[in-house]
């Protein structure tokens, strides 16, 4: 893993690959001694290079007290996989909450120890595939820990710097989202699996008409996307068809720049003026955005100029 060069070493660990973050995962779920807690969209590890299914049931023959949690939610696109896991691990599958198929979409690791949040799944198609570009940020120091009062399910987060949006409150979310946009002096830099919601796309077209020295820049996934399972849906070929032929050309047109490759990302990460980071689970359409009944997300804003100029020289070398 790559080692940040700062004072910051025992906060922050940043995983750019599926190989890096398997071995972190293994680490730490090896270390856990009072609870392990995994939110995840997708949970089968039977052809991963790591079997989470074994690590988790190993730990009641170390730790036989130790709380063990799945929270995951139900997709359409792969079923949950639990052979051979122990009862004692406390799985929760999370029913869509509409017609509309709004599903608990958080990602998240938690550990007494640990808590890693970006875009994992436990699933062999993600965590093993090195053309699928997904990072985690992994947080070494409990001051900044999500703490869970009641047996390490109640989500709530304590003083994360003095630049901190979380979980569950999208308004405040996207608030936050739309004031970094308006008040951002030199750079926007954004890397999301989907970028199609109307207010943040039309706040970014004012920016740069309004301050045309600033430096906005986009990856995204489009139609030119490497192929990926989670590309084939209806629902995801329109968002693509509905980005590629209005969205993109008309920021295009006014100087916002795209990165363009053949990888697919999964990332939902913005960074503001090399100091500034938002990453989490929430992607910018609406269905992840909106706040009535849209899909349960979790995201976190840090203040960490190391981190995001650690992300920018990753992003150079693509």
């Amino acid at each position: 893993m790559k080692k940040n060069n700062n004072s910051n070493n025992d906060l922050f660990k940043l995983s750019f690959t599926p190989d890096e973050t398997n071995q972190i995962f293994i680490d730490e779920i090896n270390s856990a001694e009072k609870f392990i807690i995994i939110h995840a969209m997708f949970f089968n590890t039977k052809n991963m290079k790591i079997n989470i299914v074994n690590l988790l049931n190993n730990k009641f023959i170390k730790t036989p007290n130790i709380y063990i949690e799945l929270n995951l939610g139900v997709n359409p696109f792969d079923k949950h996989c639990f052979d051979g896991l122990d009862n004692r691990v406390i799985v929760n599958v999370i029913k869509m909450r509409t017609i509309f198929m709004y599903v608990h979409h958080i990602r998240l690791f938690h550990t007494e120890k640990v808590m890693c949040i970006g875009g994992v799944d436990f699933i062999e198609k993600i965590l093993n595939n090195p053309h699928y570009i997904q990072f985690s940020l992994f947080i070494k120091n409990n001051k900044y820990f999500i703490l869970n009062k009641n047996k390490h399910i109640n989500i709530e987060i304590k003083n994360f710097y003095n630049y901190t949006n979380i979980g569950y409150n999208k308004n405040s979310y996207v608030k936050q989202i739309l004031h970094c946009i308006k008040y951002a002096e030199t750079n926007i830099f954004i890397d999301c699996q989907y970028c199609a919601h109307k207010e943040i796309i039309y706040s970014l077209i004012e920016k740069k008409k309004n301050s045309p020295s600033i430096n906005i820049t986009i990856l995204t996934n489009s139609m030119n996307s490497k192929p990926n399972p989670l590309n084939k849906c209806f629902n995801n070929k329109l968002i693509f068809f509905i980005f590629d032929k209005f969205i993109l050309k008309k920021m295009e047109k006014i100087g916002i720049k795209f990165i363009k490759h053949n990888f697919y990302t999964h990332n939902k990460i913005f960074i503001f003026d090399k100091k500034y980071i938002m990453i989490g689970s929430m992607n910018i359409i609406p269905r992840s955005i909106e706040c009535n009944g849209g899909d349960r997300e979790i995201g976190i804003f840090i203040k960490n100029h190391i981190i995001a100029e650690e992300l920018l020289e990753y992003y150079m070398k693509l």
